[in-house]
């Protein structure tokens, strides 16, 4: 979302809900959603840089960012 103006510069789509917070950290977005995925969103293009796929279960949890790690609940 544009922080000047409200208007929306980018969506991604996620099969399922986004059940969790979003943290963001160095301009990347982690987002876990419903549908198994936790992504990782450049917050300036949108552009989704990885996605993981093996999540056993619906990430619940604000994940968090420890270094060059990644921690969630699902």
């Amino acid at each position: 979302m544009n922080a000047k103006d409200g208007s929306l510069l980018w969506t991604v789509e996620a099969s399922e809900p986004v059940l969790g917070a979003v943290s963001i950290d160095n301009g990347i977005a982690y987002i876990g959603a419903s549908d198994h995925t936790l992504r990782a969103i450049d917050i300036h293009t949108g552009k989704v840089n990885w996605a993981y796929t093996e999540v056993k279960g619906y990430v619940e949890t604000k994940p968090l960012v420890v270094g060059n790690k990644i921690i969630f609940g699902a």
